[in-house]
């Protein structure tokens, strides 16, 4: 019976010591919501507006658009945010006792002035992913990230998709933008590389490149930058198969593309 005795106040003693709630979170350790963001259009003619609004009291909206990291001492992002110009941009909240919220990025893309049009000898869009045709791709409508919620995104499953491309006249023409969407969960990837073929020549390609693990559903604007003129010309899109981490790996992924911006 001793030896219970010896246990039991053993136990009390331990009962009546100060606690540490080591699992209780100091404020500083806390940290915020992202930001909210409202923007009429990431891709937009004239000009784009952005409200970027924290959704915590007493909250600052940092940002950059030089391409360095947001710091404290980051200029104030104005509300609301007027761009003239494609422009990346990162942002980030700060308060005064709670921790920074992530940094993130947003990209806003101004259309080109050159018009073009896509000839009908161009791959299809695959059902049921046609949208409204190829006049989706040089329309300056921007598809959602929820692709099934409107019809401006073309979807394809092809290893090869050529679009043929007509210009009222020969242009000098200084980049190609194709606006897509990457959404690995919905088996939609970026291409591996792009090219722009003329008279059977290269005159311009791209390397893209992969992804090395799953990530969230995104916009992305895809860059071939040109150096020649152009009167006609097929801009080919290679599409490579499904990598091994992803449970499609090894089949053909679709890719989705809602424009072609031409500078």
């Amino acid at each position: 019976m001793r030896w219970i005795v010896y246990i039991f106040l053993v136990l009390m003693v331990m009962a009546c010591q100060p606690q540490k709630y080591v699992g209780l979170l100091q404020s500083h350790e806390i940290a915020l919501a992202n930001p909210i963001v409202r923007i009429d259009s990431i891709l937009f003619k004239e000009q784009a507006s952005i409200r970027i609004s924290p959704v915590y009291p007493k909250t600052a909206i940092r940002y950059t658009t030089d391409g360095s990291v947001v710091k404290p001492n980051s200029p104030l992002c104005p509300t609301p945010l007027l761009l003239n110009e494609s422009t990346d941009i990162k942002y980030k909240a700060y308060h005064p006792t709670l921790k920074a919220s992530e940094e993130l990025n947003l990209t806003v893309k101004r259309a080109g002035r050159i018009q073009l049009e896509i000839l009908s000898t161009s791959t299809q869009a695959k059902s049921p992913y046609e949208g409204k045709g190829l006049a989706n791709l040089s329309n300056l409508e921007k598809g959602s990230i929820n692709f099934k919620a409107n019809q401006e995104w073309l979807g394809f499953q092809n290893e090869l998709i050529q679009f043929d491309l007509l210009f009222e006249e020969a242009i000098n023409c200084e980049q190609i933008t194709l606006s897509t969407l990457s959404d690995h969960n919905s088996w939609i990837f970026n291409p591996s590389k792009i090219e722009l073929v003329a008279n059977d020549q290269i005159i311009a390609s791209q390397k893209i490149e992969k992804p090395i693990a799953n990530q969230a559903a995104e916009y992305q604007f895809l860059a071939l930058p040109i150096a020649t003129s152009i009167k006609e010309a097929t801009l080919k899109i290679y599409m490579d198969a499904i990598p091994d981490w992803h449970a499609g790996k090894g089949t053909t992924p679709w890719f989705f593309i809602d424009e072609i911006i031409v500078e």
